[in-house]
């Protein structure tokens, strides 16, 4: 089923949470919400889940109306970052207690059970206890638990931002293949753009309660709408329009009208190209990342960082030239 928000409208004693959100959940889609702490995605989560109520708009399942559907009926799963596993359950119970409490029988309890934990990879441990679990297998059986009762839609709420950066990459992996499989339309809350990149079919970006982009991770990586989307998701250049004017005066052509400030042009850095012919830019800085190196450019006046594969065979304190390559840098709306 289709979830659908038109117009959401959210306030905390007058301070504006939530401004006119409206987005669309497709059938077997997965949405990450991205933005910085305080945007307001966790909030939109939790309105979803009927946790919150909301000042204004309309939020429809299906063509129904959520606002008449009590939290514990929209048969919504809700994964949360802190796990939230029962301490006295084994695995097998924490996973079939939503089974349990719909009075589910048993039999059918044990065998949607098994299923689940071949699916999360947990078989062998459906009898120890989530203190004797790490954290990353923890996490699975907090996701087992939230699709053992069929779930109409998953929400996740930061849920691998406890786990440590290798665990967190497999999980990620995980949870995306899960959800594919089992086809269920899936909203996951971030703040970590690459989990957005690797793991959505859709990203909202959002910043102060409104959204600024909509689209895939594709798009919102090489087509950033605003400035604020350009420098959030991934890295980029952010070079005025001035300095467009007077160095790159080629790029001029493609900017869109306005007023001086009300653009400027990002550029990723692996869109930038240099070599070591004299002059133009000043190297300030080298990190060598192993598969690539990050070089930060002092470039007639602006700081730009530039990533190129290996480790370049210049030396910090060269002088060496840059350009944009072919086709690519986009204006963006400040």
């Amino acid at each position: 089923m289709k979830l659908s928000i038109e117009n959401l409208y959210k306030t905390f004693s007058g301070f504006v949470a939530l401004d006119r959100i409206s987005m669309e959940v497709g059938e077997n889609e997965f949405v990450c919400l991205l933005g910085p702490s305080g945007c307001g995605k966790t909030t939109l989560l939790r309105i979803i889940a009927g946790l919150l109520d909301f000042d204004g708009g309309v939020m429809r399942l299906g063509g129904n109306d959520l606002v008449e559907i009590a939290a514990r009926d929209r048969g919504f799963g809700l994964v949360f970052q802190s796990y939230s596993l029962f301490p006295n359950m084994t695995v097998k119970e924490n996973v079939g207690y939503g089974l349990k409490v719909q009075k589910v029988d048993k039999k059918e309890i044990s065998e949607r059970v098994a299923t689940l934990l071949e699916l999360i990879k947990l078989p062998d441990l459906a009898d120890r206890y989530p203190h004797q679990l790490s954290g990353g297998q923890q996490q699975r059986v907090a996701i087992a638990r939230a699709l053992a009762v069929e779930p109409t839609l998953l929400l996740l709420d930061e849920p691998l931002s406890a786990l440590d950066a290798r665990v967190r990459a497999e999980m990620r992996f995980e949870i995306r293949e899960m959800q594919q499989r089992l086809g269920i339309p899936t909203i996951m809350v971030t703040h970590d753009q690459e989990e957005a990149l690797t793991m959505a079919d859709k990203i909202i970006c959002m910043k102060d309660g409104r959204i600024e982009q909509i689209g895939t991770p594709r798009e919102l990586y090489a087509e950033p709408a605003t400035r604020f989307v350009a420098d959030f998701v991934g890295v980029s250049n952010i070079l005025p329009t001035a300095w467009i004017r007077k160095n790159l005066p080629q790029m001029m052509d493609s900017r869109p009208g306005g007023k001086e400030g009300d653009f400027e042009f990002a550029v990723r850095p692996e869109q930038l190209v240099v070599d070591d012919q004299k002059g133009g830019a000043e190297i300030k800085d080298m990190q060598y990342l192993g598969n690539l190196s990050r070089v930060t450019l002092d470039w007639y006046g602006e700081d730009v960082v530039v990533e190129m594969q290996g480790y370049p065979k210049f030396t910090e304190a060269s002088s060496i030239h840059v350009t944009v390559a072919d086709g690519c840098g986009r204006w963006v709306k400040v």
